[in-house]
């Protein structure tokens, strides 16, 4: 079970000193996201952040949806078969 961080403040604010934790295995067996490894990449790539805008006109409402139809959890399978095969 891996720990996800989320540094949260009152909006505006500079102060970082509340930290929410995650567990993945909370995550993946929450009724409400139920997302593997592979879901949390493909939202966090298609609705953006802070590090990117993502694609635009797909919030986390449809990255969401799309990550708890499987597709995020098949793209990492992908990759990862891919990797074997071509020696990355």
């Amino acid at each position: 079970m891996l720990p996800i961080c989320e540094l949260s403040s009152k909006p505006g604010s500079r102060d970082l000193d509340q930290v929410e934790v995650y567990a993945s295995d909370a995550i993946e067996h929450s009724d409400e996201t139920a997302l593997m490894q592979g879901g949390l990449i493909l939202i966090a790539l298609l609705a953006g952040g802070d590090y990117s805008q993502g694609v635009i006109g797909i919030g986390t409402w449809i990255a969401h949806g799309l990550a708890r139809c499987g597709y995020g959890d098949m793209l990492n399978e992908l990759v990862a078969e891919n990797q074997d095969t071509e020696g990355c």
